[in-house]
């Protein structure tokens, strides 16, 4: 069985992902994103959207739960967790405008 999970992103983010600069999402490690993810085998596809507006659907290559990268730790913020989720897609399409 192939789920789809629609996850909500900052528009900036939303281009970088259609533009395919960039490849890789990430969230913390929370429980509702622990639910989410908990059979990340059955995920295919990804779509993300921002406010009301524009969305996009991209592959799931794969869900892995990863120390946090040092680009997202040196923000300042002192995050509670250590570790994050990694979402690697791929051949991401606008679906809605």
């Amino acid at each position: 069985m192939s789920r789809t999970v629609t996850l909500r992103i900052k528009r900036v983010y939303f281009d970088q992902i259609l533009s395919g600069t960039k490849l890789v999402e990430y969230r913390d490690v929370k429980p509702y994103y622990e639910r989410l993810f908990s059979c990340a085998s059955d995920i295919s596809r990804l779509r993300l959207h921002y406010q009301r507006g524009a969305m996009l659907e991209a592959h799931v290559d794969s869900v892995r739960r990863i120390p946090r990268p040092a680009h997202l730790a040196s923000t300042g913020i002192d995050f509670a967790n250590t570790e994050t989720f990694a979402i690697i897609l791929r051949n991401a399409r606008l679906i809605r405008e």
